[in-house]
């Protein structure tokens, strides 16, 4: 009899946790109100991109792309965008990586950088294929395309104007 209560209390935890961790996937599907849009990095960049919102929707957010060239030619710089749902905030952050072939590293954040980084369960799958990005949230089995154009080729390195990013949940 006490060992059947512990195995009820341990299958009741497991199915708490599982129902937690559900209700976080289905908080991020549906519709997205965008609250804010942010640029992050050089003042350089930031200027240049005071008018750059053009067009935001429930699934595509169209922005001009961070230069992530910075005046000592490092660094990295970093779009991001917050958008809430069911009264919850969460963080998408378009990078590029200064240090990592510049314009061609992007990442896609569905969850916040910190918790990206933090967490082996969140690895992604990053593929290029015809001027397309497909980035994978394999264990979100969440599939983000961000689709560069307007690119201007500077010793091999791609530096685009604009942006979009369509999220397919």
């Amino acid at each position: 009899m006490k060992n059947r209560i512990i195995l009820l209390a341990l299958l009741s935890f497991t199915t708490f946790s599982c129902e937690k961790e559900n209700s976080v996937i289905n908080q991020l599907e549906g519709k997205w109100n965008v609250s804010e849009l942010q640029f992050s990095g050089n003042a350089q960049s930031l200027n240049t991109q005071k008018d750059s919102v053009a067009k935001v929707t429930e699934t595509s957010i169209e922005f001009a792309v961070c230069n992530a060239r910075n005046n000592s030619g490092g660094g990295d710089t970093r779009c991001r965008v917050y958008i809430t749902e069911n009264a919850k905030r969460y963080e998408l952050v378009y990078q590029v990586d200064a240090d990592k072939q510049r314009g061609n590293m992007v990442s896609f954040y569905p969850f916040g950088e910190s918790a990206i980084i933090s967490s082996p369960a969140y690895q992604r799958i990053l593929k290029k294929w015809d001027g397309i990005y497909q980035i994978i949230e394999s264990s979100r089995k969440n599939l983000v395309i961000v689709r560069e154009y307007d690119c201007t080729q500077i010793n091999s390195i791609n530096y685009c104007n604009k942006m979009r990013v369509i999220a397919s949940r």
